[in-house]
């Protein structure tokens, strides 16, 4: 039985995780792109630094995500989210002239 169960669990994880998308955000040079992003519970979104300073994706509200200082042409790691919202945020160099919204529909 507790076999079952785990195997159940793993199952419907893998399902879900399969159901997920990774979207990306490109970070200009003071501006992301999209500056609003849309998306659904479960996905993931990393950061890519395509321009020449460094740059950062932080959360407005509770810092619930911060990327930390992202160089040029390297990306963060993935930030999944998980409840549905939305999510502002900006850079932490450049305040809020470099902001952003990833919008998390259910």
């Amino acid at each position: 039985m507790r076999f079952q169960i785990l195997f159940s669990a793993l199952l419907i994880s893998t399902f879900a995780n399969a159901a997920s998308t990774a979207h990306v955000v490109q970070m200009k040079s003071l501006s992301y792109e999209p500056r609003t992003l849309e998306v659904k519970v479960g996905d993931s979104v990393r950061w890519k630094n395509t321009a020449y300073t460094n740059h950062s994706a932080t959360a407005d509200e509770n810092k619930s995500f911060d990327t930390g200082l992202i160089k040029k042409d390297q990306e963060s790691k993935p930030v999944v989210f998980a409840k549905p919202g939305k999510y502002p945020y900006h850079c932490s160099i450049h305040g809020t002239a470099m902001a952003g919204t990833i919008e998390v529909k259910p």
